[in-house]
């Protein structure tokens, strides 16, 4: 896949993720993401959204994972 110069496609194959979801784990709205917002995901555990692209039905988000994971789209 091309990527245009101003984009970085973020891969990190040598981070294995263990992260056990929470009991009460509930997958959010995506319509609902925003910016900043704290969230959890069933592999990597928790991260913060640090940009969200896209239309509103196929949103993209790039999110900053607690170490060792870092940042993934």
């Amino acid at each position: 896949m091309k990527m245009p110069y101003n984009k970085k496609k973020v891969v990190n194959h040598h981070t294995t993720a263990t992260h056990a979801a929470t009991a009460q784990f509930k997958p959010d709205d995506p319509s609902k993401l925003q910016e900043g917002m704290r969230v959890e995901h069933q592999r990597f555990g928790f991260g913060k959204i640090i940009t969200l692209e896209g239309p509103a039905n196929n949103k993209i988000a790039t999110i900053n994972f607690e170490a060792p994971i870092g940042q993934k789209r």
